[in-house]
């Protein structure tokens, strides 16, 4: 195992346990992060992490396989499995995730999964009639990022 599946595996442990500080310090100070609800970089990163994290009481799993890196990229396979705190629905998120490093750090993270298979699970029946739609999809972005607003503003260690 090379050293950034080292750093990769380490992420995911940390994930797992649910452990944000843990993750934050795989992260490059740098960091740019993308996936369907969020592209953010920076404290901002971090603080999404700490905020998914930081509930308890909703028991969840992650797992992870398919650990590859190189020297500059790398590439994991990971599923959550959760109550959605809104609807109170089960969510089982398959993601995969890609990297970039810098300085022996995260520097860019990526996950990508379906949109409309999470606003199916989420949101049932309202999720198949409109979970395709961007509209729709652009009010969860919205939503989730003014959650992340407020997050940061009661931990002012985020701002930048």
């Amino acid at each position: 195992m090379n050293d950034n599946e080292k750093l990769l595996t380490r992420f995911y442990d940390a994930f797992r346990a649910s452990n944000f500080r843990e993750m934050q310090k795989c992260y490059h100070k740098d960091i740019e992060y993308n996936d369907p609800f969020f592209r953010i970089s920076g404290k901002r990163a971090q603080a999404m992490w700490h905020m998914l994290l930081e509930k308890k009481g909703n028991p969840n799993t992650k797992n992870f396989k398919n650990v590859k890196a190189s020297d500059s990229k790398g590439s994991v396979s990971w599923d959550a499995r959760y109550i959605f705190s809104i609807t109170k629905k089960f969510i089982h998120n398959e993601v995969e995730a890609e990297f970039i490093f810098k300085d022996g750090k995260i520097i860019s993270h990526k996950d990508s999964f379906n949109m409309y298979s999470w606003c199916k699970m989420a949101f049932g029946y309202v999720g198949i009639i409109f979970g395709w739609s961007f509209y729709f999809q652009i009010k969860l972005k919205r939503m989730a990022n003014k959650r992340l607003d407020s997050f940061i503003k009661r931990h002012p260690q985020y701002k930048e």
